[in-house]
């Protein structure tokens, strides 16, 4: 029997797991432990411990169950082998030819092989029978607290809490504000908002009484706001079965995410004044979980600088995340605000009007402090890490960039949507290389990606691009091991946006322009 055979009974094995995971964003349990932290309770922190959990097990049922798989690969493989090497080593009858003595030997071969191979397949059918009905067994609770991960929380501030109003923009009937709120799960968060009171839906009368009863609330604290947000698990696969047998590592959590959906203000009698459901949610901070199950937080995750964050679910549907520090227009609960509107209505703020509250302390000669107001979003900075061409000459991100924008596309040539992106990257390359540095970004670890593997993809392909390699800073600094993972950095070195997985040639094209402008 040979080994392509075998491979198809492990694939039909990893398809009845990667079909399970399709259920899977973000998780809950089976066994009494999982009860214990509330896989069916509405508390967000229960749920994701929940879901730890979950996740640990799951790596384990298929780390087992592949095992068993392997496992029965050798049993049968000795076994063919051994009959092969008796069948092998018969003697003619004296009545036999040579050709009907060959013939005989290959009718009884592939006698064998058949006999082995329905052996073979009702053993591993057992045992995908039974990882299947263990995992049926997890798939009701996988899916609730998905739901529950996946639903609203709300943080309320009420009496205006938290609240800090820059002066009224009057001529163009806008009102910049930073909002801070936090909770258990949400490390302390500034929002940079602007509340407009023109809309696109209000009479002029109605924009003035509006207008002189906000201000009003202001002053007496007499205003509630209120944020949603949910949790999303950042979580990579591990496809290459060979690489999971033994490793326990077929799902690895790399972060959860902390995704604001809405905001809103209302009065005291509990009617919104101003309101804003996100189309494109607000990634506000992300956090880990350890061993222990103790929470983490990464206010250094680099994530946060962006200003986009593409990424695909497990279902395959790309969601894209927009950063907290870029400003969020609020308006009449009516509107429906477009991304064209918000920036043609934030545009119109003078760029003199800094927000309160500060956002640092500047020491005076007196003793004494000022404010410093900071008028600029704050964006990761790339480090100038070392670079290597194919050919093992040294070279560094600053080196390559040489004062312009950059496009860091890692990726590895065994990953097919890292090949289906790369052919629209090149003609980018070709058409923008002058203007941008397009720096391919090899994932080079010795195994499934060698120098002799892209050496070769290089030729085939073919791709005429410069590939460089590194050390494993770039995915250490992003905490990232999904390939492709494309990063847009300006002339200064400053990220400008992100995306984890395939990129469309659309979502380029725009990236592109947000760095030429």
């Amino acid at each position: 029997m040979s080994k392509p055979q075998w491979r198809r009974v492990l694939f039909l094995a990893c398809c009845i797991v990667l079909g399970f995971v399709s259920f899977v964003s973000a998780s809950g349990a089976k066994d009494s432990r999982y009860a214990l932290f509330g896989a069916r309770s509405s508390d967000k922190r229960a749920n994701v411990k929940a879901f730890v959990l979950m996740i640990h097990d799951v790596n384990t049922l298929v780390d087992t169950h592949l095992k068993e798989m392997v496992e029965l690969w050798d049993h049968y493989t000795q076994l063919w082998m051994e009959g092969k090497e008796q069948i092998l080593s018969k003697e003619p009858l004296i009545w036999e030819t040579d050709a009907l003595f060959a013939e005989r030997l290959h009718h009884e071969l592939d006698e064998f092989e058949e006999r082995i191979e329905r052996e073979a397949d009702s053993a591993a059918e057992t045992i995908i029978e039974s990882l299947q009905g263990e995992f049926e067994e997890l798939i009701d609770l996988f899916e609730e607290t998905d739901e529950r991960l996946a639903t609203s929380d709300r943080i309320r501030l009420a009496g205006n809490t938290g609240a800090m109003y820059a002066p009224y923009v009057r001529n163009e009937r806008l009102w910049p504000l930073i909002l801070t709120f936090s909770d258990r799960l949400v490390e302390e968060t500034s929002l940079d908002l602007v509340i407009d009171f023109i809309g696109q839906v209000r009479s002029e009368d109605e924009i003035r009484s509006s207008i002189v009863m906000f201000d009003r609330m202001v002053k007496e604290n007499q205003l509630n706001w209120e944020v949603a947000y949910h949790i999303v698990a950042d979580i990579r696969e591990e496809t290459n079965l060979e690489l999971v047998v033994g490793g326990s590592n077929f799902l690895d959590i790399i972060r959860f995410l902390v995704v604001l959906d809405e905001i809103t203000v209302s009065d005291d009698q509990g009617t919104v004044l101003f309101c804003r459901t996100l189309e494109n949610p607000v990634l506000v901070h992300t956090f880990t979980v350890d061993e222990e199950l103790n929470f983490i937080a990464r206010d250094a995750d680099p994530i946060l600088g962006l200003n986009t964050l593409g990424y695909n679910t497990l279902e395959g549907n790309s969601k894209e995340l927009r950063s907290h520090r870029q400003r969020i227009l609020l308006a009449d609960p009516r509107d429906t605000i477009t991304d064209k509107y918000e920036k043609e209505r934030l545009a119109a703020l003078p760029p003199a009007v800094a927000v309160a509250p500060p956002v640092g302390t500047l020491e005076t000669q007196d003793g004494g402090t000022e404010a410093v107001a900071d008028t600029e979003e704050l964006h990761a900075i790339m480090p100038n890490i070392p670079l290597f061409t194919l050919d093992d000459k040294e070279t560094s991100f600053d080196e390559v960039r040489a004062g312009r924008p950059a496009i860091v596309n890692y990726f590895a040539s065994w990953v097919p949507v890292s090949k289906a992106e790369l052919s629209y990257f090149e003609e980018a390359w070709k058409q923008h290389g002058d203007e941008i540095a397009f720096i391919f970004l090899d994932a080079l670890d010795g195994q499934r990606e060698t120098k002799a593997t892209i050496d070769t993809f290089i030729k085939e392909f073919p791709f005429t691009a410069p590939v460089y390699w590194d050390e494993g800073i770039f995915a250490f600094i992003f905490n990232t091991n999904s390939l492709p993972t494309t990063v847009f950095f300006d002339k200064d070195g400053r990220v400008v946006t992100g995306f984890l997985g395939m990129l469309s040639e659309n979502a380029l094209e725009e990236s592109i322009s947000l760095l030429l402008k």
